[in-house]
């Protein structure tokens, strides 16, 4: 009863009716499935798209109009960079489309521009009070380490997968995302949710949840995502000195340390080598794979990029993979080098406006851009949605 009315509070705070209430609760159900919930006919979409649109048709009274203001305060002297930026990836995929006359890329880079729309529009609906998003975030997260560990435990073995597209994996937690490398980032993403929003919850529960966060990103073998929850750890300690005492910090990582080395001892270890953490194959592939996509840039293309979701000539159309894995080589060849110059000026702009977040959204931040050195992170459309509904939570007394 307590929640509920809860709830109802909320729904009033934020002004939302049943209706946009209820299409936001189905919004994240979707997403907590992940790739289960994958339609390929006539192209590849997912519920949760269907219900973006929904949620946009119903509430374009308040967040169109928020929209035309915001437009009309930026300067070209402070936005220039993302604006061009914007514009070059825009003529890429124009150019791409002209050779190639595959509808994907437009329909990909459709889909970022409205995935871009909707966390416009949470904003202006949740900025005075994003408690309610941070509930439905953090539910969502915490769906997904528990669909994971129980996919570890009653179904460890899955490179059945590999017949449908899928890589094949062997006593790896890969989550609704069918993927442990992605899957292991949106367990970082919900620990520091966990961590950012502790006061919420009784520290037993959330004590309990975090155990069960860690213990979901170390089955999952992915060192990507070991190295992004260290150097997020640091960049957390960083921003956080002063703030806590030192004693207690060191505790409570040495804690997570220990458990994490003992969930790593105790794990069984069948065979294969996806749970070897010294494996060199998967690193040489990505290597092999970054290479392959630079050659294929024709002269021009060095400069203008093959455009957002091209894809290799040649390439096996039996793989869900369409970009290169790292972030870098990905904007080279998406957008040339005055694409990979347009990113970093943009980028340092984007600096200052950082400089106001709290720590655990610098970290959770840092943990992704680690992450897409070695994995197409940012583009991954549940990874981009979860990262930019956290950040939108947690930043959101800042001001356009």
């Amino acid at each position: 009863m307590k929640f509920w009315r809860t709830l109802q509070n909320l729904r009033k705070t934020n002004r939302l009716s049943w209706l946009e209430l209820a299409v936001l609760v189905f919004f994240f159900c979707a997403l907590s499935f992940g790739q289960l919930g994958r339609l390929s006919w006539p192209v590849t979409f997912y519920p949760h798209d269907v219900l973006i649109l929904v949620w946009l048709g119903l509430t374009s009274w308040g967040w169109l109009p928020q929209l035309v203001r915001t437009i009309r305060k930026l300067t070209w002297r402070r936005w220039w960079s993302g604006l061009a930026f914007m514009g070059w990836l825009i003529l890429g995929v124009m150019i791409s489309f002209a050779q190639t006359q595959d509808w994907q890329v437009v329909l990909y880079l459709g889909r970022l521009f409205i995935y871009n729309l909707f966390l416009f529009s949470l904003w202006a609906r949740f900025k005075e009070n994003t408690q309610l998003l941070r509930v439905f975030l953090v539910s969502t997260g915490m769906y997904m380490v528990w669909f994971g560990l129980v996919q570890y435990l009653l179904l460890p073995d899955t490179r059945y997968l590999y017949l449908f597209g899928w890589d094949d994996h062997y006593y790896r937690l890969i989550g609704p995302l069918l993927d442990p490398n992605l899957s292991g980032i949106l367990f970082v993403i919900t620990g520091w949710l966990l961590v950012a929003w502790r006061k919420l919850l009784p520290k037993g529960i959330v004590v309990s949840l975090l155990m069960m966060t860690i213990l979901a990103a170390v089955l999952s073998y992915s060192r990507a995502t070991y190295l992004s929850a260290i150097i997020s750890l640091a960049v957390y300690w960083l921003f956080t000195i002063g703030q806590t005492k030192i004693l207690k910090r060191a505790i409570i990582s040495f804690a997570i340390f220990i458990l994490a080395l003992l969930a790593l001892s105790l794990a069984p270890k069948p065979g294969g080598e996806g749970i070897d953490l010294l494996r060199t194959a998967s690193i040489t592939a990505r290597l092999e794979s970054s290479a392959t996509y630079l050659a294929n840039l024709k002269g021009y293309q060095w400069l203008t990029g093959a455009g957002l979701y091209s894809t290799l000539p040649g390439q096996a159309t039996t793989t869900h993979a369409r970009t290169p894995d790292n972030i870098i080589v990905l904007l080279v060849w998406s957008s040339g080098l005055v694409g990979l110059g347009l990113f970093f000026t943009l980028f340092t702009r984007l600096i200052t406006v950082m400089k106001g977040w709290p720590a655990e959204t610098l970290a959770l931040l840092t943990a992704v851009l680690i992450h897409t050195q070695f994995n197409n992170t940012l583009l991954e459309p549940f990874v981009f949605l979860m990262l930019g509904i956290a950040i939108l939570s947690g930043t959101h007394k800042l001001k356009t």
